[in-house]
Parts: structure tokens; sequence; C-alpha cells
């Protein structure tokens, strides 16, 4: 069989509901399309079948963000660009910005699946780190990029753990032609920092591929957590006076008494990656990038003064009246740095002369390190903790691929990952200073590898109906220790314990017309638990947080329709309706008064819709849009029954995004907006209160860019991030207004 059936046009069936369809589904834009120019928005995907398929045949609500969309918007690293995908919630983290709270890290929210539950991929490699869910989105040099598809709905039939919202695969360029770029930004205002980027590639006569890249980014950073204080019982202190009265997300009554100061940052990333050419069908390549995170810390600003006009930062103080303690460390944040690798070898192409063939094996290390004052210590000499988390993975991976007669194509392979990390927990007598490194006084060690099995069928059953059924199955072994040299001592050791699960998926495309398809899946995932969750013990003060080394995998379950109607070659619209199980969700429950536990309890049910619309309305301009509702609440949970029927954390229920594009001549343009509703960030849904430190905030969003091509190689770009300068709140404050210019040279 010859997989490009993907791609090529199908005959027409005598059924052609086009005008009722396009009725319910996209009318109110054809009249934005009547002089647009040549069809521009047909995409081609692989994430969703492994193979190239048109967005159009794809079993899934595929969201392609290409080359030309990342080069015209103010995008410095891949989690700005996911910004505009449908049911996509990325938290905190700002545009163009990586801010002191997210550090450039964290998990996404997609499809109302929060958490570590939407697995994120490198080229087909996962990201996911040894210790814990978070992705290190400043490690990803956006100039390698080709494009970056986000595909929604459980594929652990194809990925295995953590494809439980969908999966995000950003795929690389590949030294297949002579390209160069260097690149400079400038960042104003809360975005102030500099930019420089270098990337060359180029192709051999003799097959031989080359690609390097350097670029480093540093950021000034921003005033963005307030330092709170609230009211305690007892006789007040010293009188003080600046602090301004506030609330905390919960409506308690609480001061702001000043700002922790800015943690001012540096990226470095460098990369190289080879290819050969066997021949026309054959390809070997290799590729190695090492990345480098640190960052600094100014001062605060505490807003308190005494009667005689001297800084209050602690102490038992009188503010309106009221006592309320302070501690100076209040004042302060950790410090971090980290280092990452990660290597890859492969092979591209054909084992005999009609099976496909794909061996890769990729490692990743990273060396994360973060300082944390002690409760109660002066911020300059005090005593605090180092905490060092080395960890590796290493994938491996064997995928075959081959027709079966004309109708029917079949991907099948083997998965090995390995997850390994040591963390230990050290004190200083100085938190500022590594080098003052005490006593070793806890750490964990956890080991997980997975074992997997997975096929997927594709059979054209008639012309315009295809259906895509396929399974993986997955061995998933772990064994870890946990050690605590301080009171009360702890020297756990757990076995080696073997869980396994198996991933079915069922998918169905009907091509009504040409120009319209319909699919239905239905499909169950898993999320094998962190070697952190089973591993790790924390104590903070009296507060006691337990692992449990029995935790079981967490599941989900499924089911979605949509349609995707091209109904003219400059206007599509799309329409999605889905559902989802969460069982055995892990979540902290209670167990004493001051001791909690992770375990198996949750359950959770989610219910959604999208719409998304694209329009050539002219030629040069283009309207992009989607709208998406979701309803997530928490069906069971016995550690918090108070959160029995409330939504999810971190999903809004309502988002939507409207992008126009325009080019003319040497200029070009984009204009952004988007909105994102309410998100909690307490399980109970009682942080209602928006517009105050700690709060996530309903809000709106508009980012703009111009950009003028001087000559073939040199390009002016000049960026606004929050036009209407909102003060918005996702935990921390946003950024302001800021302003970027960015000058690139092109070959």
């Amino acid at each position: 069989m010859n997989h490009k059936m993907h791609t090529r046009a199908r005959a027409r069936p005598p059924f052609r509901p086009r005008l009722l369809c396009g009725l319910i589904l996209g009318l109110p834009w054809a009249a934005l399309a009547q002089n647009a120019s040549p069809a521009t928005l047909a995409q081609v995907v692989v994430t969703a079948t492994t193979q190239p398929v048109d967005v159009a045949d794809a079993p899934a609500a595929v969201t392609v963000i290409g080359r030309d969309e990342i080069e015209t918007r103010n995008i410095s690293r891949p989690a700005d660009a996911l910004k505009t995908v449908p049911s996509l919630y990325t938290g905190p983290q700002a545009d163009g910005q990586i801010n002191r709270s997210s550090g450039g890290t964290g998990a996404v929210t997609l499809r109302g699946i929060p958490g570590a539950r939407t697995l994120v991929l490198l080229d087909g490699q996962s990201l996911l780190g040894a210790n814990s869910g978070s992705i290190n989105w400043r490690a990803i040099n956006v100039d390698e990029l080709e494009r970056i598809e986000v595909v929604p709905g459980p594929f652990s039939s194809l990925y295995g753990s953590g494809a439980i919202g969908g999966v995000i695969n950003m795929i690389s360029k590949q030294p297949d032609r002579q390209e160069f770029i260097a690149r400079w930004k400038r960042g104003y205002a809360d975005a102030a920092g500099d930019d420089l980027g270098l990337f060359y590639r180029d192709k051999m006569s003799n097959g031989l591929g080359l690609q390097i890249s350097a670029s480093q980014m540093k950021r000034d950073d921003y005033v963005n957590e307030a330092v709170l204080a609230a009211p305690s019982a007892g006789a007040a202190g010293t009188p003080v006076s600046g602090a301004q009265a506030t609330q905390t997300p919960t409506g308690g009554n609480t001061y702001q008494v000043g700002t922790k100061g800015r943690s001012p940052w540096r990226q470095d990333n460098v990369g190289a990656r080879l290819s050969y050419d066997l021949d026309a069908r054959s390809r070997l390549h290799a590729s190695v990038a090492q990345s480098e995170f640190s960052e600094s810390r100014q001062p605060y600003k505490s807003w308190l003064r005494d009667g005689n006009g001297n800084t209050v930062s602690s102490g038992t103080l009188n503010i309106n009246g009221q006592r309320v303690v302070l501690q100076e460390s209040a004042f302060v944040n950790s410090r971090s740095a980290q280092t990452s690798q990660r290597y890859e070898v492969g092979y591209d192409g054909m084992l005999g002369s009609e099976r496909k063939l794909k061996l890769q094996l990729a490692r990743i290390s990273d060396d994360p390190s973060s300082q944390v004052i002690t409760s109660g210590q002066p911020v300059a000499t005090g005593a605090g903790r180092l905490t060092l988390t080395p960890s590796e993975t290493t994938d491996l991976l064997a995928q075959f691929s081959e027709g079966l007669g004309d109708t029917a194509f079949l991907v099948y392979g083997l998965a090995v990952r390995e997850a390994e990390v040591e963390q230990r927990h050290w004190g200083l007598s100085n938190w500022n200073d590594k080098g003052t490194r005490t006593t070793l006084n806890e750490g964990y060690d956890g080991r997980s590898t997975t074992t997997s099995l997975y096929a997927q069928i594709e059979w054209q059953l008639m012309d315009p109906f295809t259906i895509y059924l396929g399974g993986r199955y997955d061995q998933w072994r772990t064994s870890g220790s946990y050690f605590k040299n301080t009171a009360p001592t702890v020297d756990a050791d757990y076995a080696e314990r073997e869980e396994s699960a198996f991933s079915p998926k069922l998918s169905g495309v009907y091509k009504l017309d040409p120009s319209l398809s319909l699919r239905a899946s239905i499909g169950q995932s898993f999320l094998a638990p962190g070697n952190l969750d089973l591993y790790s013990r924390s104590f903070h003060g009296p507060n006691t947080f337990l692992n449990d080394p029995d935790l079981q995998p967490e599941r989900g379950t499924t089911w979605e329709v949509g349609s995707l109607w091209q109904a003219t070659p400059e206007l599509e619209t799309g329409l999605s309706y889905y559902e989802s199980r969460l069982s055995d969700m892990i979540i902290l429950k209670q167990l004493s008064t001051f001791v909690r536990q992770y375990v198996n309890i949750g359950e959770a049910k989610v219910r959604g819709m999208e719409w998304t619309g694209k329009a050539q309305l002219m030629p040069g301009l283009r309207l992009d849009a989607n709208y998406s509702w979701i309803d997530a609440t928490t069906v069971d949970n016995d550690a918090e029954p108070a959160s029995e029927g409330k939504r999810l954390p971190s999903v809004p229920k309502n988002m939507a995004y409207a992008g126009l594009s325009a080019e003319r001549g040497g200029w070009s343009g984009t204009l952004d907006l988007r909105y994102t509703g309410k998100v909690y960030g307490n399980t109970n849904n009682s942080d209602t209160v928006e517009g105050v430190p700690g709060a996530y905030d309903a809000y709106y969003w508009a980012n703009a860019m111009v950009g003028y091509q001087f000559s073939k190689r040199v390009r002016l770009n000049l960026g606004v991030t929050n036009l209407g300068d909102r003060k918005v709140y996702q935990s921390i404050q946003m950024p302001g207004r800021s302003w970027s210019t960015e000058l690139v040279y092109a070959l």
C-alpha cells in the first residue's frame, strides 16, 4: 500500500450534504471570503498517526503551529506559541517572559486535564523529567523548530504514560537545505533584557547534513510577587505604617507589606545535529544539545516604617491596631539553577523494500539545584537548604510500518523508557552560598522502567471511510528508597514492584465530501506515578507529606466526535465535543492534623466543546479564531469531600482566541486577542476573590507585532505584549505592557 493515500484527493461520493453542514458549522464566515486568495489552509501532520496525514484526515482535532507563525509572533519559547491552541491553558507562564514563579518550567492543561497528564515530545522523544511532571520549556531553542503539533485526546495507545489529555510534539528543522539566521531581540519594561541567537544548517552534495545553533536569553525580571502578612491573635507589637489592606483569594483579611525582589536570569543553549542520507529513502541522524540556566537575586522592598522612619522587615508589629508577626525570610524566594543535556541517535528508512523502520535512542540528563532560606532566618546570612536533584531518562524506540494490501497500513513497535533520580537535601550555614554546605539531612532515590509494545492499523473500509484501531501494552517496574538523618530519622528501602496497563483506542474518519470530514473516537489512557510521589517525603514545619510506594497508575477514558469543513479553499471551520472520565487520580489525603499522604482516591469527569475557524479574508489577510467551553469537575475525593462537585483546579471554563495576520509588500503584522476564564487554585474552589495577590483572574489579553523586510536578508520586528496594560494575576502578577525590538539577518 502506498501510504500517500492520505494526501491525495478522493472521489466525491454520491451523498453531498455540504449545504446543511455548512449552515451548522460555519456559514457566518462565508461572507468574509468572497475575494480570497488561493488556498493556504491545508496542513500535513504526523503525531496523530505517526505517519504523514492531512489534518482533515487525522483522527483528532489537530492544531499545527507552523514556522511562519513562530516567526511572525512575539515568541521566545515554545510555551508562548501554545497560547493560541483551543482548550490549552499554560498557567502563569507569560508571553515572551519567563517570570520568577514559573521559571520557564511547568505543565499545561489540555481539554480540562490538569497537571502532567499531557505528554510533551521533542521529535517524538518525551521531555517528561524523572523527578516530576514539569517541562523545561526554556531548554528548547525556537529557531530550531519547524512546527509544533498539538493533538488532544487519549493517545496512550501510541505514546504510553502521560498522554491522557493529549500530545504536544515539537518537531525540529532538518539539515536538508542551506539556511543561516542571526537574531537579536531587545525587550523593554517588564520584558527588559536581550535575546541573541545563531542558527545554521546545510545539506551537502554527498548526503551529509549539518545543523548548529546557539542562543542566549537574559532577562532583568520584573517585580511580580507581593509579600503578605495576616493579622493574628495576641497583643500588638511595634507600631508601623505603610501596609496596604487587601484580601487573600479566599476572602481573608491580610496586608501587603512589600514586594519580593527581582530575580534576573540567564539561559544559554547550544546544539548540533548531523544527518547522512544512505540513499533516497534512508537516513542516519544524531544530535546533541546543552542548556544552562542561572539566576541571581536583587534586594526586596519593605513598605513598612516605624515611628522614626526606619524600614521594618521583621518582628511582632502593630498594623492598624492589629497584631502581625513578620519574618524577613518571607521577602525572598529560593534561588535555582539547572544544567541539561540531550543526546539522540537514530535511523529513519527502510527494512527491505516495503517495510519502514525507525530506530531512536535518546537520553536526557538534568542537574537542577535550589537554595532555600530557613523560615525565620535573616536574609543576608541566614541558614538554609541546598537541594540537588540529578536525574537521567533514556528512551529506546524501534518502530515498523508497512502496507497491508491496498487498503490498510500497519504501525507497530517496541519502546523502553528508564528514569532515574537521586535527590539530596543539604544544610547550608549561609543559604546564599552553595559552598557553605554542612550536613546531609534527607534524600531519596527512584528508578522506573517502562517496556511497551504497541500497534495501530489504519484500514480504509471504503473510499470515504477510514478506521484506526490500536493499542499499547505497558509494563512498568519501579523501586526506590528514602532516608532522613534528622529527627525523626527514617531509612526505608522499597522493593521493586510491577504494574501493567493496556490502552486501546478506536477512531474513525468519514469523508462525507472531499471538503467535509466527520470523526469519532474512544480510547483509554494512563499516567504512571512519578518517582517524587512514590519515594520522596517532605517536612515543612509541623506538616509532614508522606509518599506512597504502592501508588497505582491513573486511568482515563475519553470519547469524542467532531467535524472539519473546508467550505472553500480559503475558509475552514471545525467543531468538536468530548467527554473524559479520570479514575485513581493521585491526590493528598489528610491522615491527621499535621500529616498528609499521596493516595489513589480521586475521580473526575470532563466534558467540553471546541469551535475553530480559519479564513483567508483577502490576499495577504488571514483570520484565525477559536472558542473552548470546558466543564471539569471532581466526582469523588475522600481526602476533601468539599471538593466534590467543584471545578478542577487549573481549568478555565471558557477560553477564546482571535488573531489577524497581514502581509503587504515588505510589511507584515499580527494582532492576537485572547480571553481566559476564571481558574481555581484550590480543589474546593474557595479562592473566589480576583485582583489580589495569589488569585487566578479571568482576563483579556492582546499582543501585536509588526515587521518590515528591508532587504532579502534583513528584517526588523516590533512587538508589544499586553497592549491594554491590564493588571492580571495568575497566582503571581503577569507582566504589564512590554515592548521588544528584533533584528533578524537571514540567508
